[in-house]
């Protein structure tokens, strides 16, 4: 809304406004009514000549034709569209009528709502976004590939091998400290860097390590360890590489 004194017309007795639909989805999510004041109790909404209207209304324009879009999805919602007002407008004031008009944000909102999208922007991010999928299916598949010709060569013993065929398949998001450690050893033999043997001497360092983890926590809580437990926890280390070695 650009009108002098427009955060006015927010207080008691305010019209409801309502919300035009749109074919597009996402514009159906956004939950809430809000008002965009011009400016704030107390502050004039400024115009200049040289914009043929309000400096509120030409970055309103400016935000629903794209320039709010902060995170270059192709969707323009409410609060991109107020944050690029609340920082554009105040500067065009101070700088075209040397004054102070800082737009306002009232009501009520619990999700936030789209307003515009940029059908080209959101057709080219969902190509990318495929083209990324099928690269890293394929990147998955050759992994995997890979790792059978490991195993079947006998490399690769199967407890291993089943543990490296879902680590493949893990988001580094979603992995604990040891997977990282150990998804990161594994990326190094799929590429070739390091050999079979030394992949499997670092797996039993991590396992070796996440044991007496485990065993320290149990005994830091009371609970004694089970012998035949930690006896089937721990795999057994080669002597020829010592911890210190590995990496």
């Amino acid at each position: 809304m650009d009108a002098c004194y427009a955060a006015g017309v927010t207080q008691g007795g305010a019209r409801d406004l309502g919300i035009v639909g749109n074919p597009f989805s996402r514009l159906a999510e956004g939950e809430g009514r809000i008002v965009i004041a011009s400016a704030k109790p107390n502050q004039r909404s400024w115009e200049d000549p040289g914009l043929g209207h309000g400096i509120f209304t030409f970055h309103l324009i400016d935000a629903l034709h794209g320039k709010a879009d902060a995170d270059n999805d192709g969707y323009v919602s409410v609060m991109e569209i107020f944050k690029y007002l609340e920082r554009n407008v105040p500067q065009s004031v101070r700088l075209l009528a040397n004054s102070v008009q800082e737009p306002l944000l009232c009501g009520d909102i619990t999700k936030d709502i789209i307003l515009t999208a940029d059908t080209n922007r959101v057709a080219e991010i969902a190509a990318l976004q495929e083209k990324a999928e099928l690269r890293s299916k394929k990147e998955v598949q050759e992994k995997k590939n890979k790792l059978f010709d490991l195993h079947n060569r006998g490399d690769l013993p199967l407890d291993a091998f089943k543990e490296a065929l879902t680590l493949i398949e893990k988001s580094p998001a979603s992995m604990f400290p040891d997977e990282s450690q150990l998804a990161e050893f594994l990326e190094t033999l799929l590429k070739d860097g390091i050999s079979p043997k030394l992949y499997m001497q670092s797996r039993n360092v991590l396992l070796l390590s996440r044991t007496r983890e485990l065993k320290d926590r149990s005994l830091d809580k009371g609970f004694p360890e089970s012998s035949s437990h930690a006896a089937k926890s721990i795999k057994k280390m080669p002597a020829e590489t010592p911890v210190s070695q590995v990496r």
